[in-house]
């Protein structure tokens, strides 16, 4: 990661390195982390927990689907069957959905931003706690990258993207292939 380095010791403690001191994260082994340039992230029995600047925080104790990117956390609070995000040290519900099926192939996050369909089909796109219509139904298909979203019109097939808070037509029919 950007700012600091997650690690098993030899006690089975899971700690982490950063600005100049050693933090234990948790005395357990973690069934899986991650380090991001401002996150570290780990679950254990589907409680999803952050590390940032020096604090550790438990976002959710039943969640088995999340997405991350370099400063957001994006995942599915089985609890409250609710889809949310952790970004900027706090936590915004972005819907209410019956079932966490929905996320797993139709979700991309990056850097600090995430594109998603939710459960009425919609288009989003979220970023700094705003959340944005990009299409009122699905696209063919899409990929995001630091702060823009590439993506196929699924009605007109034309290619637009979304960048700075405006979308734009780049083609009229779509590309025999795009990468972004």
């Amino acid at each position: 990661g950007g700012n600091c380095v997650a690690y098993i010791d030899n006690a089975d403690n899971f700690k982490a390195y950063s600005k100049g001191m050693v933090h234990l994260l948790s005395s357990f082994v973690p069934d899986e982390f991650f380090v991001t340039d401002s996150l570290v992230v780990f679950t254990n029995e589907k409680t999803l927990r952050v590390f940032e600047d020096g604090e550790t925080n438990i976002l959710s104790t039943s969640t088995s689907n999340y997405f991350i990117g370099d400063d957001l956390l994006a995942f599915y609070n089985e609890n409250e069957m609710k889809f949310m995000v952790y970004q900027n040290k706090s936590i915004v519900a972005l819907e209410g959905i019956a079932s966490d099926n929905i996320l797993s192939s139709n979700f991309k996050a990056s850097d600090d931003m995430l594109a998603y369909i939710n459960y009425n089909d919609q288009f989003i796109h979220y970023s700094n706690q705003k959340s944005t219509i990009l299409e009122p139904a699905l696209p063919e298909s899409f990929q995001t990258a630091k702060n823009i979203v590439a993506y196929i019109d699924g009605y007109t097939q034309a290619f637009k993207v979304f960048y700075n808070g405006s979308s734009e037509i780049l083609e009229e029919v779509k590309p025999k292939s795009y990468k972004v």
